[in-house]
């Protein structure tokens, strides 16, 4: 029960737990909010309890000049909300400095903490169960990915895509079934199944119409596991090219 307190009431406290033990004495930055206490570190707020940082980072041209203000201080690592929880980041630069340039590390329901700097290849964190949007920091991708908000009928308004062959999500978690979901259309491709070293399936997800929010369910043993999808060469030969999308995961 105290946990699932915490992960309701004071997620920012597993954050403060987990930059104490693994990052000590780093200085943070909180996107949103001003839980300073969590945090056995010198901590900046971008809010009004901070208000002259607010103002600094507010004047910054863009996401570039933001990381440079945030490395002066000697930051380097930010606690942001998840993507798909209705909390918009201002000023509009520092939105896109944690899109884009901050490399997830830890994560609880709410809210996660990462690294500025370019985004590498890392491992996923493990999840417990839930839905995870496509935009979510559990999520790690490699190769080359689009990631597009504003699509009405996909899952929060999100797609990721990406048509090169190789190029794949891995995905952690913890539960007794993986749900997949996917967008079919004229110009999808086939997608590489795997899940704890094992194909299961290889997708295709070619259809003559569009179809949102496909999904298909993996049914695994209780315990941990990691899910790989990758681009496959092959694709059906009415598809106009071999896209393949993440649009969602859900766990049970």
């Amino acid at each position: 029960m105290r946990q699932v307190y915490i992960d309701k009431n004071a997620p920012i406290r597993e954050i403060g737990e987990y930059m104490n033990r693994e990052h000590p004495g780093a200085p943070v930055f909180l996107a949103d909010g001003s839980d300073l206490a969590a945090f056995n570190a010198e901590v900046y707020s971008n809010g009004w309890h901070q208000f002259g940082v607010f103002m600094r980072l507010f004047r910054a041209r863009d996401a570039q000049e933001i990381a440079g203000i945030l490395n002066r201080w000697n930051v380097h690592y930010i606690v942001a909300p998840k993507p798909g929880l209705g909390i918009t980041i201002n000023p509009p630069a520092l939105r896109d400095l944690i899109n884009n340039n901050v490399t997830p590390e830890f994560q609880t329901k709410w809210l996660f903490v990462g690294r500025i700097g370019k985004q590498v290849d890392r491992e996923p964190s493990i999840v417990s169960p839930g839905s995870f949007d496509d935009f979510d920091p559990a999520i790690a991708y490699r190769g080359s990915w689009n990631h597009e908000k504003g699509w009405t009928q996909a899952h929060a308004q999100t797609i990721s895509f990406s048509n090169l062959p190789g190029s794949e999500i891995r995905f952690a978690f913890q539960g007794v079934s993986l749900t997949y979901l996917y967008t079919k259309a004229p110009n999808r491709g086939m997608a590489d199944v795997v899940i704890d070293g094992v194909r299961k399936a290889t997708l295709d997800l070619y259809s003559p119409k569009v179809e949102w929010q496909s999904r298909t369910t993996y049914k695994l043993g209780s315990g941990r596991h990691l899910a790989v999808i990758a681009v496959l060469p092959k694709k059906n030969p009415k598809s106009a090219d071999r896209f393949i999308d993440v649009d969602a995961f859900e766990v049970q």
